[in-house]
């Protein structure tokens, strides 16, 4: 097995090329990955020994995933960070667990990433999955030791949960009940009031002669308990042995430096099977079809039809020159026919040259397709006060992830409750309680860049960022209202991620903005204020004249004449309310039209999108 793939041609080769892009022949070279496992055989079979279910894997992480799981107790609630990667081993064979995501080695994980983990046995995670586990969890596996390799160099995970515990704390103990026993039998045999005189205030000797056996007992399972402790340190010894051979292993060591050959911005298409490859390639490394057939046909085509147009020239001038007198004589209209003629007989077998399409340049068309960029003025109508102009700018785009920077909070709270019950006799019970909580959350920084060469950070959120990549393309939308103070109002976050084919929305839409103004307001407390004292000023000539008719009931008299003077001051500021109320649901209706207006275009951008989100996540993976 070979550690990198020799040159051909002078060119560099890569494990994903069949044909070499310079000459185009077959590369028939034995090529493959290496696995830790492959070169140190020896280690990993005394590990084998030991361990019979034991793993050693290398490979490359495809999919990446961040969650959290959460175990409550009594007094405790606590949350751990947790990736559950995908990993495509050197064979081909996917393998799925989970791994610390609060180590700082690991917290900044992405797809595309080497590791080596090694596991002696299965392990799961201490927490159980709950209702807020992502269905993207299939498995509870958790692992102890993981290599992550980079250019850098390697860096090493080891969460010690296979270590064997050291059974000095069982063997005291064992040692402290040993002689708590011995002392309670010693006491109750020593000041028992018949028999057992023999013993009787010799409190030492009974403890002697009853610890004495159970000292020898706490004795043998002393050396048994470290006889099999010292077992599994020698045996945990060839697990150990492992990690630093795994973690002295390079990229180049394992040949992924030459799994897939480096993407650079000039790459191009193939005109055959649009496989990526670099401008340099005179064929592709994926079909072995030559990239310059089409500008060479045409080089010789060009130089025949030259060749051919000069050979007429000569040959009509011969024949005008050599012509016998009294024969069909050759004239200089003939011969501009007959250079015509030529001429078009040497170009007819032309070939239309197709252009080279630059793979940059096919992503960042496409991602201009979704590209939206609107600023447009909202006349916000308000009743008894100016108009409020707003400034609405609304945008829809895609951009790449380029870079992203993560790491794990980690908050511990403790809450102490004092409790106090009083019983009916006036006895009180105060308990004291304390809950401690640990709790995670996960912080993503994304560079993103536009196809037009704008680079901006992007934070998402939480569902999205637990499972955004390097590399992936999103698209992102919103708009942006500026009121006339100045203040910017945000809405309408939408997310698509067109690699993970995963949509998200947060926020609200642009039409819950409301803007109550002060004075409308005034005049409705002041007006009420107005039927107020008008009630009370009017009720006593309206109980005057109540009282010259005649009722039935004072009851009835009394509340006739309270209706009678509440409607008759109050029917003002019902009608006001009810006028302003309307004027200003018609102008919630009018501006909500005005935002959709605005918002229109992107909101067909976005169905367009999700209607082809198959077609885009093909073409992006593809060329990615």
């Amino acid at each position: 097995m070979i550690n990198s793939c020799p040159p051909h041609c002078g060119t560099p080769t890569y494990l994903s090329d069949t044909y070499c892009p310079i000459c185009g022949d077959t590369l028939d070279e034995k090529r493959a990955l290496n696995n830790v496992q492959d070169l140190y055989p020896d280690a990993f079979n005394r590990l084998k020994a030991h361990y019979p279910n034991a793993q050693l894997i290398t490979g490359q992480i495809t999919k990446t995933h961040f969650y959290k799981r959460t175990k409550h107790t009594k007094n405790n609630t606590n949350s751990c960070a947790l990736w559950f990667l995908t990993v495509e081993s050197t064979d081909g064979i996917q393998y799925r667990f989970n791994v610390d995501a609060e180590n700082k080695i690991l917290v900044n994980l992405k797809v595309g990433d080497v590791i080596t983990f090694a596991e002696p046995y299965a392990v799961k995670v201490p927490m159980a999955r709950d209702n807020n586990t992502p269905d993207a969890i299939t498995n509870d596996i958790l692992l102890d030791a993981v290599v992550l390799h980079t250019g850098e160099g390697q860096f090493l995970q080891h969460v010690g949960i296979h270590q064997p515990i050291n059974p000095i704390e069982k063997i005291i103990t064992y040692y402290f009940f040993a002689l708590l026993f011995a002392v309670i039998l010693g006491g109750f045999i020593t000041l028992a009031p018949h028999g057992l005189n023999f013993f009787k205030g010799n409190f030492w000797i009974s403890v002697l002669l009853i610890g004495a056996p159970a000292l020898y007992f706490c004795h043998r399972k002393h050396r048994e308990f470290s006889q099999v402790f010292e077992d599994e340190k020698r045996v945990y010894q060839s697990f150990l042995d492992i990690l630093p051979l795994m973690q002295g292993v390079s990229l180049t060591d394992l040949g992924y430096h030459q799994k897939v050959r480096p993407k650079g911005n000039d790459d191009i298409l193939c005109d055959y099977c649009d496989h990526r490859l670099s401008t340099q390639a005179h064929y592709c490394p994926h079909c072995g079809k030559s990239q310059h057939n089409n500008e060479t046909d045409v080089d010789t085509v060009i130089v025949d039809a030259m060749v051919a147009s000069h050979d007429g020239e000569l040959g009509a001038e011969s024949a005008l020159m050599t012509a016998p007198s009294g024969e069909n004589v050759v004239t200089t209209e003939n011969i501009v026919m007959a250079h015509a003629a030529t001429a078009t007989l040497a170009v007819e077998p032309s070939v239309t040259v197709k252009p080279r399409r630059n793979v940059m340049d096919v992503i960042h068309a496409k991602m201009a397709e979704f590209r939206y960029d609107h600023e447009d003025k909202i006349i916000y109508r308000h009743a008894l006060v100016p108009n409020e102009e707003l400034k609405v700018t609304a945008w829809c785009y895609m951009a790449r992830v380029i870079e992203r920077e993560a790491s794990v909070d980690i908050n511990r709270t403790s809450v102490t409750t004092t409790t106090t019950r009083t019983d009916r006799y006036g006895d009180k019970d105060t308990s004291i309680s304390t809950h401690h909580t640990r709790d995670v959350s996960f912080n993503s920084k994304l560079l993103m860049r536009t196809e037009l060469g704008h680079e901006f950070e992007l934070w998402l959120p939480e569902k999205m960022r637990s499972y955004t990549d390097v590399g992936d393309i999103l698209m992102v939308e919103g708009v942006k209202l500026e009121d006339k103070s100045g203040k910017s109002h945000y809405y309408n976050p939408h997310y698509l991620n067109m690699t993970k084919k995963r949509y998200n929305r947060e926020g609200s839409n642009l039409g819950s903005y409301r803007n109550k103004p002060i004075l409308p307001q005034l005049i409705q407390l002041s007006l009420a204020l107005i039927c107020l004292w008008g009630f009370i000023e009017i009720e006593p000539q309206m109980l005057a004249i109540f009282h010259q008719w005649a009722w039935s009931s004072a009851l009835i008299n009394h509340l006739g004449y309270t209706i009678f003077t509440a409607l008759l001051t109050f029917v003002p500021y019902m009608l006001f309310c009810i006028v302003i109320k309307w004027l200003d649901s018609r102008s919630r209706d009018w501006y909500k039209n005005e935002a959709i207006r605005i918002y229109q275009p992107v909101w067909a951008l976005r169905d367009k999108a999700l209607d082809d989100i198959d077609e885009l996540h093909d073409l992006f993976t593809k060329l990615n």
